[in-house]
């Protein structure tokens, strides 16, 4: 009898170290964006894991799916994280925002809203979910143009304890464009400037904070005032191109001087990274410096 149990216990731990083993190539495959064949080898392995791993492996089936923008197989393969036994409020909590992320993808608002707000319902949800919920349960209320109701969804953001700092600064810039939406100037430049006081604030929102402040005084004849938020916007490192190319195209060259403009020019090629998808505007950048006589 001794004998049978430890053979048995031998099997397990060699099947244990077979699936940890299809785990990590099924891992590969994802991280090389061959979501087919990582479908393929999620599926395989399922079966060999309980617990949080299987969880883990149900989760990432749901994900290759949805990479392949199969949003209803996708949404069927998240569902069946909660029937795993000894499952984590971690992966629940995350497979329901992914649900609800399946339906808004879909710009299904309304049906993605009912499933962002089942996040809160499960016991010892991870805070990051909760926040990234009620952060997407404004986001389409906003893409509704139901600015009043994104502001009320939007402010709950900051009564989440734990809430993951992007989220915080996300909120708070589209509580800000939701009230420049209505032409609300002065509320809305209120509200953006906010997104500066949050610590650890997503930079892509502190620059698109500072543009929407400049259009909104623009908007109300305040140019010079406008040009300085231009300016900042331009000079906040680690910001989305889009927000680089968006406040530089605002800049009034005239206004700021050659020797502003140079250093502006400066300070943004040293702050905007050399990738691929930089190297246009970077180009475009430096092209200005050279007709200054500047190399």
């Amino acid at each position: 009898m001794k004998r049978f149990v430890l053979v048995l216990v031998g099997l397990l731990l060699c099947l244990g170290k077979v699936a940890f083993a299809g785990l990590k190539e099924a891992d590969n495959l994802f991280n090389q964006r061959k979501y087919d064949e990582a479908l393929v080898e999620y599926r395989k392995v399922l079966p060999e894991l309980t617990g949080k791993e299987a969880g883990y492996c149900q989760l990432r089936i749901g994900h290759c799916l949805e990479k392949q923008e199969k949003y209803d197989e996708a949404i069927a393969e998240f569902k069946k994280v909660f029937a795993i036994q000894g499952e984590s409020p971690a992966h629940m909590s995350y497979a329901q925002y992914c649900i609800g992320c399946c339906l808004m993808t879909q710009k299904k608002y309304d049906e993605a809203i009912a499933e962002f707000k089942k996040v809160s319902t499960i016991q010892g949800a991870d805070p990051t979910y909760l926040s990234d919920a009620q952060y997407y349960i404004g986001y389409c209320l906003e893409a509704q143009k139901k600015y009043d109701e994104a502001i009320a969804e939007f402010k709950k953001v900051s009564t989440i304890q734990g809430a993951d700092p992007t989220h915080l600064s996300g909120a708070q810039y589209y509580i800000g464009y939701c009230l420049e939406a209505q032409k609300k100037y002065d509320e809305a430049i209120a509200e953006f400037k906010k997104v500066s006081t949050i610590q650890g604030a997503n930079p892509t929102h502190l620059s698109g904070a500072q543009y929407y402040i400049g259009y909104c005084l623009e908007a109300q004849g305040k140019q010079d005032e406008a040009q300085q938020y231009y300016i900042n916007a331009c000079k906040i490192e680690g910001a989305a191109l889009f927000w680089y190319k968006t406040a530089f195209s605002k800049i009034n060259k005239t206004k700021l001087g050659r020797e502003g403009y140079i250093k502006l020019l400066q300070d943004m090629i040293f702050i905007i990274q050399a990738t691929p998808e930089n190297a246009e505007f970077l180009g475009l950048l430096k092209s200005e410096l050279k007709k200054l006589g500047v190399e």
